[in-house]
């Protein structure tokens, strides 16, 4: 299949979507602030093993396929980076 991005850099902000070629919506992703992420996500991610990493971005990903996400990435100099996901209520899905 077939997709067409849109991306779009405002106020210090992206926000990107994804749609089929048709023009159905697949997927919207945005930057976020990190300390706009809700309060559960934040809460999770400094009891989790990754709390003392450097904190590198966070996306909010809504998708048609799948319930709205958060994606952490964070990095640390001798094992690399993680993308970390989270459900709203904090709940830690995985990492890769």
């Amino acid at each position: 299949m077939k997709m067409k991005s849109l991306w779009i850099r405002a106020l210090g902000s992206c926000l990107g979507s994804i749609f089929e070629k048709t023009g159905g919506w697949l997927s919207t992703e945005q930057s976020l602030q990190w300390d706009s992420l809700p309060h559960p996500v934040l809460d999770s991610f400094r009891l989790s093993k990754y709390a003392n990493w450097n904190k590198t971005s966070a996306f909010s990903l809504r998708s048609s396929e799948a319930p709205l996400q958060y994606h952490v990435v964070v990095t640390k100099n001798d094992l690399g980076r993680r993308i970390l996901l989270f459900s709203p209520d904090g709940k830690l899905i995985t990492a890769h």
